[in-house]
Order: C-alpha cells, then sequence, then structure tokens
C-alpha cells in the first residue's frame, strides 16, 4: 500500500508502506516492599521500543506507589 499526495501534480509527500510503523516491543518489572501490616511501596519499571520511518525511540518510565492492602493485609 502507497499514499501520495498531490497539489497540482506535484507530489508533497514521499510514500508510505505498511513496513515503516511495523514493529515495537515493551516489558517491565515491579516489586512491592511491604513497611506495615497494610502499607507497602511499589516501585516499577517499564521499557518501551518504537520503530516509526527507519528512527527507533526509546522510553524508560519508573513509578513509585503506596499500596494499602484491604483485609488482612497479605
Amino acid at each position: 500500500m502507497a499514499i501520495n499526495v498531490l497539489l497540482d501534480n506535484v507530489p508533497q509527500t514521499g510514500e508510505v508502506s505498511d513496513t515503516d510503523t511495523s514493529f515495537a516491543l515493551g516489558g517491565g518489572a515491579g516489586t512491592d516492599i511491604r513497611f506495615a501490616k497494610y502499607f507497602a511501596v511499589r516501585v516499577a519499571a517499564d521499557y518501551l521500543r518504537t520503530y516509526l520511518f527507519n528512527e527507533g525511540q526509546n522510553n524508560l518510565r519508573g513509578t513509585v506507589s503506596l499500596v494499602y492492602r484491604w483485609g488482612r493485609g497479605g
């Protein structure tokens, strides 16, 4: 599949093909660190790698959260 944009029969952009946006990958991990019967701190990290028009982009995200456990506290 190719897309061409013409203005007065002059191409305005290059061709876009299906493979220009064909791949991305991601993953992540985290853990809960318990400090009281009902409370913990959750530390996590995610990684995302994307490709677009022969350019790659790396994204890393880290989070820290407060966790409250209902009931018997785990």
